[in-house]
């Protein structure tokens, strides 16, 4: 991953608070993170999301934006979706406007 993204920023936040979350993610060019609140703050406040999921649904649970795409393998394991995949859905949720 890190080769990946060779060049950009990329960073964590780490026991912040929801409104800190939020009013970082607001800021970024695109968030990748899992199934998780984070996520869904960073298309609740329009911010190109591609959410990752694991076994839970993404047809009950993955963010409701336009601008956020939802990845998952056949058989819900995170580890099977790819850098390339992230990448491509990156490229995708970048351009929808």
């Amino acid at each position: 991953f890190q080769k990946a993204c060779e060049g950009e920023s990329v960073f964590a936040l780490l026991n912040e608070s929801l409104a800190r979350v939020a009013a970082v993610v607001e800021r970024c060019d695109v968030f990748v993170g899992n199934d998780s609140g984070p996520t869904h703050i960073a298309a609740a406040v329009k911010t190109p999301t591609v959410a990752v999921f694991g076994p839970t649904n993404p047809a009950h649970w993955s963010p409701r934006a336009h601008r956020a795409m939802t990845l998952r393998a056949l058989d819900g394991d995170p580890g099977k979706v790819t850098v390339e995949q992230v990448r491509e859905a990156v490229l995708e949720v970048q351009k929808r406007g």
